[in-house]
This record gives C-alpha cells, sequence and structure tokens, in this order.
C-alpha cells in the first residue's frame, strides 16, 4: 500500500476539524442579530431644563468618564 493515502487521510480530517470549528466561531447566534452595544461619549455644553421651582443639585454620584447601569441614580 502506497504511503501518500495514509498521509491524505489524517490531513484531510485536520482540514475538516479546522473548517467546522471555524464555521462554529463564525457562525451567527440569534442574539447577536438583534444585539446592539454602542460605545463612546456624549458631550454636552449647554441644557435646558424646565422645572417648576428653583432648586439646586444637592450632590452627584457620578462622575464624567463612569459607567452607569439602566435604572442607576445619577
Amino acid at each position: 500500500m502506497s504511503k501518500k493515502p495514509l498521509i491524505l487521510v489524517p490531513l484531510l480530517a485536520a482540514v475538516l476539524a479546522g473548517g467546522y470549528y471555524w464555521w462554529r466561531q463564525t457562525a451567527e447566534s440569534p442574539q447577536s442579530r438583534t444585539a446592539l452595544s454602542l460605545f463612546g461619549n456624549i458631550d454636552i455644553r449647554e441644557v435646558n431644563l424646565a422645572f417648576a421651582a428653583s432648586e439646586r443639585v444637592s450632590e452627584l454620584l457620578v462622575q464624567e468618564g463612569d459607567r452607569v447601569e439602566p435604572g442607576q441614580v445619577l
């Protein structure tokens, strides 16, 4: 029996396994098609707020650049 076919079998198996692994890593999941992640900064220079009474801000619980969660008191 020739050595050429014996070498091709493991090589073909490795190529198929690598292709399957790549396909599974790059396949889109249903969540990745609907999820949207944005990163960036919000720059506000002037804000007009309408309050019924004159009030002052008593404290700031976060600083510029802090990571905030939805519903977190600012």
